[in-house]
Parts: C-alpha cells; sequence; structure tokens
C-alpha cells in the first residue's frame, strides 16, 4: 500500500542555507567594522536589549550575594571533581582509574583506535567502582 502524506514540508535542512550564511557574513563584517557600538545595534533590533553588555564589577557583586550559599558549594563540589578527572584523563594516554572521593573511583580506558571512552556513562550518576564492590555495565549490575 502507498503512503498517503497528509502534509508535506516545503522546506528542508538545506533550505536557505545560502541566504543565512550572506546574513551572518554581512552581520560579522559588521560587527569587526563596528565594533561595540555595532553589537549594541543588533541587540536592540534582534532582542529588544537596551542594557549594558559589558558586566560592570558591581553588576557581578550584585548577582553573586544573590545566588544561595548552598548552591554555590554544590556547584563548587561538581567543578573539583569533573575538574580532577579531567585533568588525570588528560595527562593519561593509558587506561587509568581514579578515586575523585573515598572508595568512589572512575575508569577510562583507551580502544585499539587510541580513543579514550569512559566506562562510566558520563550522565550516570553510578560509579565505576565503589569499596568492593564494581559495576558491570554490559550486565548492568554490581557485583562484588
Amino acid at each position: 500500500m502507498a503512503l498517503e502524506f497528509l502534509k508535506k514540508a516545503t522546506k528542508n535542512p538545506q533550505t536557505g542555507e545560502e541566504d543565512t550564511r550572506s546574513i551572518v557574513t554581512e552581520m560579522l563584517n559588521a560587527i569587526e567594522s563596528g565594533g561595540e557600538d555595532k553589537v549594541r545595534e543588533y541587540a536592540e533590533h534582534l532582542d529588544n536589549y537596551t542594557r549594558n553588555i559589558v558586566v560592570t564589577p558591581e553588576e557581578i557583586a550584585d548577582a553573586t550575594g544573590k545566588v544561595p550559599v548552598q548552591l554555590k558549594d554544590d556547584i563548587r563540589f561538581a567543578y573539583e571533581r569533573v575538574r580532577l578527572f579531567a585533568e588525570q584523563q588528560r595527562a593519561s594516554m593509558t587506561e587509568f582509574e581514579s578515586e575523585i572521593a573515598p572508595e568512589l573511583f572512575l575508569r577510562t580506558t583507551v580502544d585499539s583506535g587510541r580513543n579514550r571512552r569512559m566506562l562510566c556513562p558520563r550522565r550516570s550518576l553510578l560509579p565505576c567502582r565503589f569499596g568492593d564492590h564494581e559495576y558491570h555495565h554490559s550486565e548492568g549490575c554490581w557485583s562484588q
């Protein structure tokens, strides 16, 4: 049985690509020659934004004071863990395991194509190893 379309898109991902490229090139050239004033003009025209473009130290201090201490602590905690693991991964061209907290380990491996990959899914909260317990991703379970 033949497919019958109730609607059909008149545009595809490539539609208007040349127009877009031309507009963006023109805007970038205008910003290069007009500098911050041209950026302000585009911000007002495109986004109706008329406030400061460059944030002052006073505005930064005011905004920082509005962020709850617990949120700052949580961000700092996450940042330190990610930074530590990234530094160790960058320094390594071989497999390694990192203890990012007491008895909490993350591990990477390098396949035959010399591509690094984490054995622990990046978006998972499950560690690869915690104490004497190991997480097996292929089986989706913990073992001792």
